[in-house]
């Protein structure tokens, strides 16, 4: 299955019914294994679209998401159609709606095939 190709209809699903989100993505620099650690770190911050949607209640029995949170599935694309460095599940991704930064509790990468679809972000007290 072309997973890439879904994943370009995914994004348009995002542009079309979805709301503005700014994610700012700090990439590591060169690892120094003098220092034990990174050289570097630069910020950059992309232009997305994203859904809010409610989180499940099986999400919330599994873990220790908490009721009354909410979740946004934003899209793995910029407005360019540019694929976003990799977040993973420990990464402190900064993302803001409007000028709100959002409270975030856990970031799940959606990724059948090992292309990322989208990402599912599960929001704190909105």
């Amino acid at each position: 299955m072309d997973y890439a190709a879904k994943r370009v209809n995914v994004n348009k699903t995002f542009l079309k019914h979805g709301l503005a989100f700014t994610v700012s993505i700090a990439t590591r620099g060169t690892y120094n294994p003098t220092t034990d650690a990174y050289d570097s770190e630069t910020n950059a911050d992309y232009s997305v679209y994203g859904i809010f949607t409610n989180v499940r209640e099986e999400d919330q029995r599994a873990t220790l998401i908490q009721g009354g949170n909410r979740a946004v599935l934003l899209s793995p694309l910029d407005q360019s159609g540019t694929v976003l460095p990799a977040i993973d599940r420990e990464q402190k991704v900064p993302i803001i709606y409007g000028s709100k930064a959002l409270n975030i509790e856990a970031i799940v990468p959606v990724k059948p095939g090992g292309i990322t679809m989208m990402f599912k972000i599960v929001l704190k007290g909105l």
